[in-house]
Parts: structure tokens; C-alpha cells; sequence
């Protein structure tokens, strides 16, 4: 034992003695340095004068962090700044810094405190995140007094900060010492922070303080928009006749297009403000007709935001010069739409999302529309001059009597004047640019021809000229060939528009007219299920007939809810695609044709229980064309619902619907064929119009538009492409029709 004791006694020694050698040799080697990273104290600069551009976004800043602080009210008071001793002071009324968070977060810079805390104490969703908001202090002055008054708390705290202390190139942050002290309150209940500016590093003209407002005002939402989430800004500048004066919303006073109307009771007085052309109209409407209207008086203000075309970015510069930070579209998207207000006070729903006058439908229509969703409007009435608008017994909407009719008739007569007003500017904005166009061109040509008759050889300054007046000749040559090609465009999209919308009236109505009977049999069996429910004596085992018939209403249901569902899920997938359309109106697209006729026959499967049988023939494999899908798949839908219809009333016992493709030298042929019941001879030539039906129930009542058959015709027409019919055809009843579209409008796809 004790051999082995001496034994670990000399081996620990020897590890010993050998690390004490390794540590020597590393340590006459190597030399440990620890230090901090130090910051110059001249990077207040950078934090504050260099990266704030502007003094209105420096204070906007202090503003920031004053809002942030649950401000409900904001001052700014400029004193004497065009004297070198003025001062700007900002004050609120917030929940004030404690001297904890003095210490802790505000002399702390960059702190993560509000991406920690991205709500303040109050709710609000704060706006300042990158903690170096002070700064703005020093991008504003070389000296400022920070007053806090901490709610709920009988003490301020206040802090001098020298900025000037920074600039010493020997110096660094964590050197430059502020000094303070707590003391009572003056104001025992006052809360908030005050900070005093002195030494203004830039002067403050009434001009300079006049922007300041305009963009402080593109943060403010208008008042009847202000929630808990809002505050107000008020300025102060006693040497420019400024006292308190409220800041204002700018996303108003910047709307290109304005109208005020006011209705007294029996006239109607219009007045629209076209700011981009500079332009105030006025327009007395006489809206009485045979008697006066039911509704009283009242006072509509509407705000008209256009935006810009693909490619172009006039409105987008135009926002962006007059709101700054705040985003048009946001705007819209949150607020956007025509809001009631009664007393001051607004009448949920009746605003926002909520389309209460059909604006968007009317828009979809025509683009030359105001939709909801580009304008912000206030309808201010009064419950005194205005006793028969009034909730319904629930509250939850407005009558629908008279005086809420005539109110929203008088609306829309008013918008209706500024849409009037947008179609006449357009039109004489279109008359300008053809004189322009026609006087500059001219005047240039002239230029150009009097220079190569007056000499027989030219110089080069006279050649420089030519080229001048050609290039700006040319310039207002494509801008009236732009102007010319977007009112093309635009007539072919309203007219690719409307055939879309007659296509999806179509399957709508012949949905609509399926979708009854599944519907009917619905509530049939929930009022039976209701019966057996009732009279059903739970408390016993219920007999086997009744559980089957239990299991048989509910696959009725089911089988119901599924055709309704399915129905609605076809109609919604076809109005998609017709939406598309506009987008891609006149463009072609490369078509595999098995593909769209299996999407298309799908669809149509469920109108006939899947009873209805559908053939595919292609006379060469894989076929592609390249043409407009929209009016490809218009086509053959709206000859499949003919179709559909059509075989209902078939004897036969295999329901049929044939498609055959070819294409030939001459182009693309379409066969297509049913078993149905076929066209009468005398229907044959007038099958195509419009308004022409065959369509009739059992009883013999006609149902349907008659429009299918003649859009099939108009959208075949713009591709230079015919469609006939012959009854019988492929089979032995039934009806074919022949669709030929020429290789110039649908080239096949090798």
C-alpha cells in the first residue's frame, strides 16, 4: 500500500512539474489581450444628423415615440426660431418615462425594448422599432432638456444632454456624462415628456413649418376614421400666426378627384374639385320628378384615388410627393368605401368592406365606374331632418323604406356626376392631344422643310436641328399612337367583358334552374326529418324501418349537398376563368385540346347524374393549337350546357355528347354532337340570334336567355371563324355543329 502511495506521489509530481513547462513555454509566447469595442463619440452624428434626412423626419420621430408612449395629443411649439436663441419644444400627454426607464431605455442606444414589447402599454402596435429615435435631438439642436412626468408617480425627472460634448475626437460614448435630478411635480396629475430644443442647428421659415404640417398630416387619418389607436398633432408658432393649430388628415386634401354635395331638402348642389388639372365644377341637380323625395337633407364628401395603368407611375410619384410614408393603397384596402354617418356617428355597417350601394357590381360592368374599392366617401345625415331612416327591429340594418331608397338614388346621382365629369375630361384631355400632336408635328415638319430648301448642302448645326424636330416630332407621334392603342385595348376589353359576363349569365341560369330541384328535395327532407324528430319516442328501440329511412334521407341529403356543392364549385371555376379573361384579352395561349375538353365535360358531368356520355375523337394524336383560351372554353361550354339540356329530353337509352378535332390545311375544325332531341328545320336559320330559344320545360314554358348560340357566334366572328348546324347529324338524332376557325387565328402547335 504504501509502495503504491509513493508511486502516485511521483507520477502526480512529474504531470505537474510538466505542466508547469508547457504553461511557461505558452506564456513566454502568447500574452492574453481583453477589451471592449469603444464607439467615437463624433457616431452621434451618424446616428442622427447624416442618417435623419430631414427635420420634419426628425421630429416626425420624436412624434413616433410621443404616440408610442399612448399620447392621445401631441405639441409642437416653435418660439422665436428665427432668432439664433430660439427653441422648439414637443410635449404629450403620455404615460411618461420613470427614472428606470430613463436610465435603462432611453439613454440606452438601439435598444430592443419595442421589438421585445411591439405593442405599447395601451394596445397600440408601436410605430418606432430601431431604439435610436433620440437622436433626432441632436439632428435638430446642440442642446436638449428632457422633462418626464411619470403617470401615477408625484416626482419629474429631468436630463440636459450636450451635444456638442460628442464632437471631441478624443472622446468616446461611454465618457460623455449627462447630468439630472428629480424633483416634485409643479402639476401633481401632469403625465408625459416634454423636450426642450435650444440651439437650432436650421432655421425655421413659416414656409419650412407650413411642409412640416403637410407631411405630419400624412400620418393622420381623417377624423371620422380616428380610433383608440389615433392621436391628434397640434402646431404652435406665435411669430406666424400658428396657435394650436390641428394638423389634418392629408390623404384627403391630396385625393386628385373631389366632390361635395349638399342636399337641402330639394335640390341637390354638386361641387367637384379636379385638383391635377386645377379644375372646380359646380352642378345644381333638380332631383324631383313627379314629387319630392323621402328622404331629408344631408351633406356627401367623396375621394377619388386613381391608379396607375401597368407601366405607367404618374399617380404612384404623385402620392409619394404628398404623402410621403403613407401608402394609398393600404389606405384603400383598410378604409376604402362609402361610410353613413348619423350625429356624428357611424351607422354599422354601412361603410368600409360593406358595398351598401352596389358600387363594385357597377364596376365590374363598365370601368369607366367608380368602384368601392377606389374611393373614400362620408354621407353625414341627422336624425332630426331625417326620422324615417332607422334600424330595422334588430338593428342589425337599415329600413329598407322610401326615405333610405330616395337617400341612396340622390348617392349615386352624385357619383354618376363625377363619372360623367371623368368620361368629359377624358375626352377633351384626347382632344388636346390631338391638336397638340397635330400643331407641334406640323410646326416641326415645317422647320425641317424650310432648313433643307434653304440650302443646298447642310451644316452640321442644321443637321442637329433636323434631328431635334424629328425626335420630337416622333415623341408626340407615339405618345398619340399610345393614347390611341390603350382606348383600343380598353373597347376590346369591355367587349371581351360583356361576352364573358353573357357566357357565365348563361350557366348561371341554367344552374340556377338545376339547382331548384336538389334544393326543394333539401327542405322536403328537413321538414320530414323535423316530423320524425317530434313525433319519434327516443326513450325506445327504434324499429328497422324507421332507422332505414333514417340512413335514406340522410343519402339524400348527401347527395344533394353534393350536386349543390359541385354545381356552385363549376360555376365558380368558370367565373374565374372569365375574370382571367380581361387580363388576357387578344392573347393567345397554346392549347392541348383533350386537356380542355376533359376540364370542360367534367364540369358537366353532374348536370346529368353522370348519365350522360362523352366521346373524344382527335384526328391527330395530342393536338395543340395556339389560341384565346377564354373564348375556346366559352364556346364549348356554352354548347355543352345547349347539350346537356337538349339530351334530358332524349328517348334513347345512352345519353351522348361527341367531340371531333381535326385540323386541316385550312385550319382548325370542331364536330360537335349530342343524341338529343335535335333543331327543328324551321330553327335553323334563326338559331344564331339572340334571344332566340328552343329551351322549354314539360309544360311547354320557355326558360333561358337565348344568348348562347349567338355569343358562340360573336366570339367566332372576331376570329374570322363560322359555326353552322345540321339535324340530324353524327348520329341518327340529335343535332352537329361545325365550327371551322382559319390557320391564321389558331396556328397548330408542332
Amino acid at each position: 500500500m504504501r509502495e503504491l502511495i509513493v508511486k502516485f506521489s511521483q507520477e502526480l509530481a512529474y504531470h505537474v512539474f510538466i505542466g508547469e513547462v508547457v504553461y511557461l513555454f505558452v506564456a513566454t509566447k502568447v500574452k492574453e489581450i481583453t477589451s471592449a469595442i469603444k464607439v467615437a463619440g463624433r457616431a452621434v452624428e451618424y446616428w442622427g444628423s447624416q442618417s435623419i434626412s430631414s427635420d420634419s423626419s426628425a421630429i416626425f420621430e420624436l412624434v413616433k415615440n410621443a404616440r408610442d408612449a399612448d399620447a392621445a395629443t401631441v405639441e409642437i411649439t416653435f418660439e422665436n426660431v428665427e432668432d439664433p436663441d430660439g427653441r422648439i419644444i414637443i410635449s404629450d400627454d403620455g404615460h411618461g418615462m420613470t427614472r428606470d426607464d430613463v436610465e435603462n431605455r432611453w439613454l440606452v442606444a438601439g435598444t430592443d425594448f419595442k421589438i421585445a414589447n411591439p405593442k405599447s402599454r395601451g394596445g397600440r402596435r408601436v410605430w418606432g422599432e430601431m431604439g435610436i429615435g433620440r437622436f433626432s435631438c441632436e439632428r435638430l439642436s446642440d442642446k436638449t432638456t428632457l422633462i418626464s412626468y411619470p403617470q401615477g408617480v408625484d416626482e419629474k425627472i429631468v436630463m440636459s444632454f450636450d451635444w456638442k460634448k460628442y464632437k471631441d475626437p478624443k472622446i468616446t460614448f461611454d465618457q460623455v456624462v449627462h447630468r439630472g435630478y428629480v424633483d416634485k411635480k409643479d402639476e401633481p396629475k401632469r403625465h408625459g415628456v416634454e423636450l426642450v430644443l435650444e440651439g437650432l442647428k436650421s432655421k425655421w421659415s413659416a414656409t419650412k413649418i407650413r411642409s412640416l404640417k403637410r407631411e405630419l398630416g400624412s400620418y393622420i387619418l381623417p377624423p371620422e376614421l380616428k380610433g383608440p389607436d389615433d392621436f391628434d398633432i397640434k402646431i404652435t408658432a406665435e411669430e406666424f400666426n400658428l396657435r394650436k393649430e390641428q394638423i389634418e388628415s392629408s390623404v384627403i386634401k391630396i385625393a386628385p378627384l373631389r366632390m361635395r354635395a349638399e342636399y337641402d331638402g330639394k335640390r341637390m348642389t354638386i361641387k367637384i374639385y379636379d385638383v391635377e388639372n386645377e379644375v372646380k365644377k359646380l352642378n345644381e341637380r333638380e332631383p324631383l320628378i313627379d314629387s319630392e323625395k323621402a328622404c331629408g337633407p344631408f351633406k356627401f364628401g367623396l375621394f377619388f384615388y386613381p391608379m396607375d395603368k401597368s407601366g405607367d407611375t404618374k399617380w404612384e410619384k404623385y402620392y409619394h410627393d404628398h404623402l410621403r410614408d403613407m401608402d394609398v393603397r393600404e389606405f384603400l384596402k383598410e378604409h376604402s368605401g362609402i361610410y353613413l354617418y348619423r350625429d356624428y356617428a357611424w351607422m354599422k355597417p354601412y361603410g368600409g368592406s360593406y358595398d351598401w350601394l352596389g358600387l363594385e357590381g357597377k364596376r365590374v360592368q363598365r370601368r369607366s365606374k367608380i368602384g368601392r374599392s377606389q374611393v373614400y366617401g362620408i354621407v353625414n345625415i341627422s336624425q332630426e331632418q331625417n326620422p324615417g331612416i332607422r334600424p330595422t327591429a334588430h338593428r342589425e340594418v337599415l329600413q329598407g323604406n322610401q326615405p333610405f331608397e330616395d337617400l341612396k338614388s340622390l348617392i349615386l346621382h352624385a357619383i354618376k356626376d363625377v363619372e360623367n365629369y371623368r368620361q368629359e375630361a377624358k375626352v377633351s384631355q384626347k382632344q388636346e392631344l390631338v391638336e397638340k400632336t397635330e400643331v407641334m408635328a406640323g410646326n416641326n415638319i415645317a422647320q425641317i422643310t424650310k432648313l433643307c430648301r434653304a440650302k443646298d448642302s447642310l451644316r452640321k448645326e442644321d443637321i442637329a436641328k433636323i434631328q431635334e424636330y424629328a425626335q420630337t416630332t416622333q415623341k408626340y407621334i407615339d405618345e398619340f399612337k399610345r393614347e390611341a392603342e390603350e382606348e383600343t385595348t380598353e373597347r376590346a376589353e369591355i367587349r371581351q367583358h360583356e361576352l364573358n359576363i353573357l357566357s357565365l349569365g348563361l350557366i348561371t341560369s341554367y344552374v340556377a334552374h338545376e339547382i331548384v330541384i336538389p334544393v326543394e328535395s333539401t327542405v322536403s327532407v328537413l321538414g320530414d326529418v323535423r316530423d320524425m324528430m317530434v313525433k319519434t319516442d327516443f326513450t325506445k328501440i327504434l324499429s328497422n324501418d324507421l332507422v332505414k329511412q333514417g340512413f335514406d334521407w340522410l343519402e339524400t341529403l348527401e347527395e344533394n349537398t353534393r350536386k349543390i356543392v359541385h354545381f356552385l364549385s363549376f360555376v365558380n371555376e368558370m367565373s374565374s376563368h372569365l375574370a382571367s379573361a380581361r387580363a388576357t384579352s387578344g392573347r393567345s395561349s397554346q392549347i392541348k385540346m383533350s386537356e380542355l375538353w376533359e376540364s370542360i365535360s367534367k364540369g358537366f358531368k353532374i348536370l346529368s347524374d353522370g348519365l350522360i356520355k362523352t366521346e373524344y375523337v382527335e384526328h391527330k394524336k395530342d393536338l395543340k393549337i395556339r389560341f384565346n383560351r377564354i373564348d375556346l372554353e366559352s364556346i364549348l361550354s356554352n354548347l355543352m350546357t345547349n347539350a346537356v339540356d337538349a339530351l334530358k329530353k332524349n328517348k334513347s337509352e345512352q345519353a351522348i355528347i361527341r367531340l371531333d378535332v381535326s385540323y386541316l390545311t385550312d385550319g382548325l375544325s370542331i364536330k360537335f354532337s349530342d343524341n338529343g332531341e335535335g333543331v327543328k328545320f324551321k330553327e335553323k336559320d334563326d338559331i344564331f340570334e339572340p334571344f332566340v330559344t328552343t329551351h322549354k320545360t314539360s309544360d311547354d314554358v320557355v326558360y333561358g336567355h337565348g344568348l348562347g348560340l349567338s355569343i358562340v357566334r360573336e366570339i367566332l366572328r372576331r376570329h374570322d371563324g363560322t359555326i353552322s348546324v345540321s339535324s340530324p347529324g353524327h348520329f341518327e338524332m340529335g343535332a352537329t355543329f361545325t365550327i371551322k376557325i382559319p390557320s391564321e387565328n389558331a396556328k397548330m402547335v408542332v
